[in-house]
């Protein structure tokens, strides 16, 4: 491309040896030396337009992490007068912490991992008087990343990708308790949480570790943080069962959020 400068035509690119004073240029048969202020600004040029291009990269940790419980529980054969239930309702944490029956809790800074999963306990007493109780619970997990971490101008992203490391908690299943993974796309709800699919094989890819594509949300999330509700982590059984003696939980540690972009 034209430099602007009376017979120099040549495309000068960056360590060029005419760039550089190092080589001639020829033109019509006389040797030329291209100024050296232009060589100077040429490289300045070159060094600003291959920043601007440059590839960069940030693991974010998360800004938001909850996890709900779903409780159903019965007790006593109607035939015998029995005594209280001792089981309770509640779900528990990766902590060992308790959330109550049928509610969302949001873990405050710092954070534990969350539990995704269900479990279930059932007694079926002992005869001649069997009072009968059982408890089943399960557990989503809720993870959130602010996006808000460019000190400049972004001019694209270019990949996304959420992470995590599972732990198993309870249960002996040899494929994951997870199964799930959601974009939701309002407030955090137990039950009533709106979401729109993205995974719904975690159960066989998951079990030593996820990492699973989400460019598309984090562009989207990037344009318009108020849209930007983060992920919803559904267990393979989303239902609690009645006289069930079964359990499959795992915690979500490490949760992070890997942004390549470009400048």
């Amino acid at each position: 491309m034209p430099l602007g400068v009376r017979g120099v035509s040549r495309e000068m690119i960056p360590g060029d040896p005419v760039l550089f004073g190092m080589k001639p240029l020829n033109e019509g048969g006389k040797d030329m030396q291209v100024p050296f202020k232009m060589r100077i600004w040429l490289l300045l040029l070159s060094a600003i337009a291959s920043a601007g291009c440059a590839m960069e990269t940030t693991v974010l940790k998360p800004s938001s992490i909850a996890q709900d419980c779903t409780s159903a529980n019965d007790h006593n054969n109607p035939v015998y007068p029995c005594p209280l239930p001792t089981m309770g309702a509640a779900c528990t944490d990766s902590q060992g912490g308790v959330l109550p029956a049928n509610s969302l809790k949001m873990f405050t800074p710092p954070f534990i991992s969350p539990v995704s999963g269900w479990g279930d306990s059932y007694d079926a007493g002992t005869e001649p008087a069997p009072c009968w109780e059982w408890v089943s619970t399960f557990s989503r997990a809720y993870v959130r990343f602010d996006l808000a971490f460019w000190p400049g101008t972004v001019e694209s992203i270019e990949s996304a990708s959420l992470s995590w490391k599972t732990k198993r908690l309870k249960g002996d299943s040899a494929n994951a308790c997870i199964k799930y993974l959601y974009e939701a796309t309002g407030p955090w709800k137990r039950g009533e949480t709106p979401a729109n699919l993205l995974f719904d094989n975690l159960d066989a890819t998951a079990v030593n570790g996820g990492f699973y594509g989400v460019v598309e949300q984090a562009k989207k999330w990037f344009a318009n943080p108020a849209t930007n509700f983060g992920f919803m982590i559904e267990p393979s059984r989303a239902s609690t069962k009645a006289k069930s003696n079964s359990d499959c939980l795992e915690s979500l540690e490490d949760l992070r959020l890997t942004v390549k972009y470009r400048k």
